[in-house]
Order: structure tokens, then C-alpha cells, then sequence
């Protein structure tokens, strides 16, 4: 996908961020990290990073849910913050802190987090990563 698809994509997670939702309350920080960061014009994989803090109760939710159902709870936040259709599918999300991600070489860039509109995402990807 060209460069500026990837933005669209990546302004797409943020508005629904922002949006919020039951499991989007969750989120703390989106990164955008890989072949994007590296200014790659043409990229085969949006590569996105997610951190996010659990209260006591949704922590005894997911802990429960993979007990009750075998299944990760943070594969609900992946789809909920993808919101469905194909246009998602060249997104990789993962839930690697920023540092692991930054001693790996990665250099990951912040480009939303809570409290931020999808305007100051914006600014944040057209400035390049260091």
C-alpha cells in the first residue's frame, strides 16, 4: 500500500481511540513502528504497537474470559480498535511496549494517545520519526 493509505489507516485507528469504547477505554498509546518510521513509500505491513492499562476489574475480565473461553482477551481490543473490513488487514498489531520496541531498533513513533484528537495524530505522522 502507498505511504499515504497507511496514514488514512493509521488516522482510522486514532479516530476510533478517540471514539472510545468499552475495550478502547483501555488504551493508553498507539505507535506506529517499522517500515512507516523508516519512510518507506510503499509498505506491505503497517506495523502498530498498543499500550494499554487495565483496572482491577477488567483485569479479573480478561483473566476470566481466558480461563472461561481459552481465548486472549486482547484479540476483542485488536478487533475492536481495527473495526472490521478489509482495508485492516495490512494493520500488524502487537502490544509491545515502547522501550522493548526502541531496544530491538525499531523506532517506534507515538502518534495518539489518550486524550488526543485525531488533528494532533495527524501532526504527529507528518512529522518524521528521529
Amino acid at each position: 500500500m502507498r505511504r499515504d493509505e497507511a496514514t488514512d489507516r493509521l488516522l482510522d485507528l486514532a479516530a476510533r481511540a478517540t471514539a472510545r469504547g468499552e475495550l478502547l477505554d483501555l488504551i493508553d498509546t498507539l505507535y506506529v513502528y517499522g517500515a512507516y518510521t523508516a519512510g518507506d513509500a510503499d509498505l506491505d505491513v503497517v506495523e502498530i504497537s498498543v499500550e494499554f492499562t487495565l483496572d482491577e476489574q477488567e483485569h479479573l475480565r480478561f483473566a476470566a474470559t481466558f480461563l472461561d473461553e481459552q481465548r486472549d482477551r486482547r484479540d476483542d481490543l485488536v478487533k475492536a480498535l481495527r473495526g472490521g473490513g478489509a482495508a485492516t488487514r495490512a494493520l500488524q498489531i502487537g502490544f509491545e511496549d515502547e522501550p522493548d520496541l526502541a531496544a530491538r531498533g525499531l523506532a517506534p513513533q507515538l502518534f495518539w494517545q489518550r486524550g488526543d484528537s485525531v488533528e494532533t495524530a495527524r501532526a504527529r505522522l507528518a512529522t518524521p520519526a528521529r
